[in-house]
């Protein structure tokens, strides 16, 4: 038993592949070979990429915090690319639509005012004026008092998940907190046993560091972590 552990740790786990290939499904004779090079190519990519969220009840802590934790992973200098902030083309394509906004509005607002309900638009702008746990707004107030811009914006954004363009990062919430996306790629795949000696102490490091701040949670998902804990828990199994 012993044995067959150790080869599976040794032999094995660092020849697992994340399979996202669905045409690996087929024949292979009817294989595109241009179109299986180009879904090997996306597989590798996406085996070396990782992403946390660094959460807090406040979106501006929950920003504050994940800008620690990106400068840690950052400094490290263990990663390909650590990112936290937005590309800038992205924070251009939302600048494109301010000297229109007066006719822009979301779906939401736009069904309010056909059906004459505006006193629900008025309650939400001026709970977001005081309330200081707010997500920050693409206009001042007084250029936007009912954040008609930010509204429509975080409508558009919605086709592309969960995560909401924020004050240059995506952040996600539920009941309890906001989240900041942060990140990563790795220079190499993450099934070599050196990757993941290099790795998995900054990645633990940065998040216990997170995480010792008060109501500060960090969730991680990425092949890394999963090859990480499939390795320590076969060096387990034969220990």
């Amino acid at each position: 038993m012993l044995a067959l552990a150790l080869l599976f740790a040794t032999t094995v786990v660092p020849q697992l592949r994340l399979e996202t290939d669905i045409l690996a499904l087929l024949p292979k004779d009817e294989h595109d070979v241009a179109a299986s090079a180009a879904l090997q190519r996306y597989s590798e990519s996406l085996s070396r990429r990782a992403v946390f969220l660094v959460g807090a009840p406040q979106p501006q802590r929950a920003r504050a915090v994940a800008q620690q934790f990106a400068d840690e992973l950052r400094a490290a200098q263990v990663f390909a690319r650590v990112q936290m902030e937005v590309d800038a083309r992205t924070v251009a394509a939302d600048a494109i639509y301010v000297p229109y906004r007066q006719w822009l509005l979301s779906q939401r607002v736009r069904e309010r005012l056909l059906q004459g309900d505006v006193e629900p638009l008025y309650a939400d702008a001026l709970r977001a004026i005081y309330n200081p746990g707010a997500l920050p707004r693409p206009l001042p107030v007084v250029a936007d008092p009912l954040n008609l811009l930010g509204d429509f914006l975080t409508e558009r954004h919605a086709a592309a998940g969960a995560a909401r363009l924020q004050d240059g990062v995506l952040m996600v919430s539920d009941a309890l907190a906001s989240y900041v996306l942060v990140g990563v790629q790795l220079e190499q795949g993450p099934f070599a046993a050196t990757t993941q000696e290099r790795l998995m102490p900054v990645i633990e490091r940065a998040i216990a560091d997170a995480q010792a701040q008060p109501d500060v949670r960090v969730i991680g998902s990425g092949l890394i972590l999963h090859a990480a804990a499939a390795t320590r828990s076969a060096t387990r199994e034969i220990s």
